[in-house]
Parts: structure tokens; C-alpha cells; sequence
């Protein structure tokens, strides 16, 4: 993407890794609900597991995880060229509604590793640790401000 619109510096990088933030909450989601989707899949195991003279074709181990593989390659490969079509459009708008020195700011690459950091830590589904992230960013602003 940086190629594509020639986003060279840490400044220019800074809004299209912005508007990439949401995407890592929806892919943790998406993660989830493909992990409720294996669950049919496990039980079916465990069915084969316990009898396994009266083996169907379905459930047999093979299928199941071939089956499983198809669908997180799917639903990953569906997420990302989802994800980069609507990145690459809003950044597209969004580009053209800035005024000419918006993406002049003075950020460094120090800056966009913490903005991908963030990017992590929404990722994980625990509510509790995105708190913890928020209240050790007030602390640290408030460390600088005293």
C-alpha cells in the first residue's frame, strides 16, 4: 500500500495504519466465531473417537481438519482483500478531504511501532487487557504532564 500511494515516511504511514485499527478487532471477532464454528467439528471427533468401528466418512480426522483448514484459509483470505479494498478506499477519500500539510506531522518511526502495538492489543478479545492498556497510557501521560 505504501508503494501504491508512495507513502515513504513515518508521517505519511501514520493514517493508513490508523484506519487499520478497526481490522483488528473485527479479525479477533471473526477468529471467535470461527472458533465456535469448530466446535461442531471437535464434537465430531470426539464421536469418532469413541467409536470408531462405525467410522463415517465425515468425521474422520483427515476430513475434519482439511475441512477446518479450508475454512480458516477462507475466512482469512475473505477478511484481508475485505479489509485492504475498504482501507485502500477510505484512505483514497480520505486523502483528498486533507489539506496539504495534514500528513507533514512530526511523527517518527517510534510512533507508528506504538500505533501497531495498539493494533495488538485490540486484537485480543480480553476486555480486560485493553482496559489495562488505556490506564497505563493515562499513566504514562500523566508522568510526562507532572
Amino acid at each position: 500500500m505504501s508503494r501504491y500511494f508512495g507513502l515513504h515516511t513515518a508521517a505519511e504511514l501514520a493514517v493508513p495504519l490508523f484506519l487499520a485499527l478497526p481490522m483488528a478487532h473485527l479479525a479477533a471477532r471473526l477468529e471467535y466465531q470461527q472458533r465456535k464454528w469448530q466446535d461442531a467439528g471437535y464434537n465430531a471427533l470426539l464421536h469418532w473417537a469413541r467409536r470408531a468401528h462405525l467410522e463415517t466418512t465425515d468425521s474422520r480426522p483427515e476430513r475434519l481438519v482439511a475441512r477446518s483448514l479450508a475454512q480458516i484459509v477462507t475466512l482469512n483470505f475473505l477478511l484481508f482483500t475485505l479489509g485492504l479494498l475498504v482501507l485502500l478506499t477510505l484512505y483514497h477519500l480520505l486523502r483528498d478531504w486533507l489539506p496539504p500539510g495534514a500528513l507533514n506531522l512530526p511523527l517518527t518511526w517510534r510512533h507508528l511501532w506504538f500505533l501497531a502495538g495498539i493494533g495488538g492489543i485490540v486484537g485480543l478479545r480480553l476486555q480486560k487487557s485493553i482496559a489495562l492498556f488505556a490506564a497505563s497510557v493515562a499513566a504514562i501521560a500523566l508522568v510526562y504532564l507532572l
